[in-house]
């Protein structure tokens, strides 16, 4: 073996968040911003399925307020988000306060934390609703936005049964 699991997950990790931002700049460059984020929006109605999918099979989880706190945190460990800590239970559901998202690193990186809140306004509620339809009909995650306009902090409460 020539590469380690870590170098290997490493690798992979960097091409999907590359190939991520290049297919959307190269769509804004030829088509403008905007239809640019409605293609990411399309993507990103899509791809959660896959992943929420992956990450049950993997974990050995089924539907659930419960099951989806346990893959929402198996996603942000694996993509690298920092959360302040454990899921507090509410009243309804949980709330999950993310203290790091690698997506907005990505975009301070690269020059791009302008286009922050416009992405993230969008992309992330869309991804989110279908995490939680994922789980179960009368699952739903909020996001309170913060990272992308300067703030300390995202919160992801989970609703539901």
């Amino acid at each position: 073996m020539l590469c380690t699991e870590k170098q290997r997950a490493e690798y992979l990790y960097r091409s999907y968040t590359a190939v991520d931002g290049l297919w959307f700049r190269i769509i804004e460059d030829a088509r403008g911003f905007d239809e640019a984020l409605a293609h990411d929006t399309a993507v990103w109605r899509v791809m959660p399925k896959i992943q929420a999918r992956k990450i049950k099979e993997m974990l050995g989880l089924s539907a659930g307020m419960d099951h989806l706190k346990t893959a929402l945190l198996a996603k942000f460990e694996m993509e690298g988000y920092e959360t302040a800590g454990p899921p507090v239970k509410t009243e309804d559901g949980w709330t999950m306060t993310v203290t790091l998202c690698p997506w907005v690193e990505i975009l301070k990186k690269v020059g791009r934390e302008h286009v922050a809140e416009s992405i993230s306004g969008t992309i992330c509620p869309a991804e989110m609703k279908v995490w939680g339809a994922e789980f179960g009909d009368n699952i739903s995650v909020t996001v309170s936005r913060g990272l992308c306009t300067g703030g300390r902090e995202c919160e992801f409460t989970l609703h539901g049964d």
